[in-house]
């Protein structure tokens, strides 16, 4: 498959908001609950996705199996995941938090194995799969030993939230007859309905807009979730894996990790301890000994006909 150069420009783009979005949420629930921040921003993407389904004439799925299915990827994709991302940066560091998302392809691999009949671990899969645990483990060796605090929830939260990654990656394949803005649409109101009682039950929507203490920052970073991480990633994923296939769009995980630990140091003065630095070498080391054929096949230069 000949990837076009555009793709590249999406690729990037991609990995800038996904890679981003850690420090925004750190940001983000300095002055806005966990829970109600991620119904703003999943409320407010669901209205600009829907905004631009109509543009370009789409519609939302009808059937009632697509339906049921786009529920479900819209709530272990995206309404539970990004309530736990929320949660975690309350807890550590954003850095810390994009780094444990790099294992989402890990675990994507692992349950492929076990659901699948066409993507079964490989001898390089399965050291990709070590190295990449290994790394979970370096970054998690700290707050083990000091035993259950804060910082040790908020890293469980990320990697469950990377397990619903994958389980959502897992079951997204089994889509069919779905065009993919539409998808996204469909499973963004599904998140949408799942987070706004939640935030009602749990949490204390008419109270914190009554005390008006929403801070400049949080709502500037609340809007660039939406925008860019939620409402515009959607709709350049879908658009990237349309252009150059699902490899090679999947490449951004590569580059979200340090992208995010870029964004944090920069953004908000984080500091990478020894263990993260390792952690991220190790996860990313994985992914690529896990890829290495596709890797290798994406940069072999094509033969020319003579």
């Amino acid at each position: 498959m000949t990837i076009p150069p555009i793709a590249f420009a999406y690729l990037l783009a991609l990995a800038l908001m996904w890679g981003s979005s850690y420090a925004f949420i750190k940001l983000m629930v300095e002055t806005i609950p966990p829970l109600i921040g991620t119904t703003m921003r999943m409320g407010l993407a669901t209205l600009i996705l829907g905004v631009v389904l109509v543009v370009i004439g789409g519609r939302l799925p009808r059937d009632r199996a697509t339906v049921l299915k786009l529920f479900l990827i819209g709530t272990i994709g995206s309404a539970v995941p990004f309530t736990l991302i929320a949660f975690a940066t309350e807890r550590i560091p954003a850095t810390s938090a994009a780094i444990l998302m790099g294992s989402a392809p890990a675990i994507t691999m692992l349950l492929a194995h076990f659901t699948t009949r066409d993507d079964r671990l490989s001898v390089n899969k399965l050291a990709g799969l070590l190295i990449g645990f290994l790394g979970i483990a370096v970054l998690f060796g700290p707050a083990a030993l000091s035993g259950i605090g804060d910082s040790l929830w908020g890293m469980l939260a990320v990697i469950a939230g990377a397990t619903l990654y994958a389980c959502t990656n897992v079951l997204a394949r089994t889509l069919r007859g779905v065009t993919p803005v539409a998808a996204g649409t469909a499973a963004f109101v599904g998140a949408t309905l799942v987070l706004v009682p939640a935030a009602f039950i749990f949490e204390d929507p008419v109270g914190l807009a009554r005390a008006g203490n929403i801070s400049t920052a949080s709502w500037v970073a609340l809007a660039f979730l939406t925008i860019f991480s939620s409402a515009l990633a959607n709709v350049i994923f879908y658009r990237l894996v349309a252009l150059a296939g699902s490899t090679f769009s999947s490449f951004n995980n590569y580059l979200s990790p340090p992208i995010g630990v870029i964004w944090g140091v920069a953004l908000l003065g984080e500091t990478v301890s020894w263990n993260a630095a390792a952690a991220l070498v190790l996860i990313l080391t994985g992914i690529a000994t896990a890829n290495f054929g596709s890797l290798r096949a994406m940069l072999r230069p094509a033969r020319v006909s003579p």
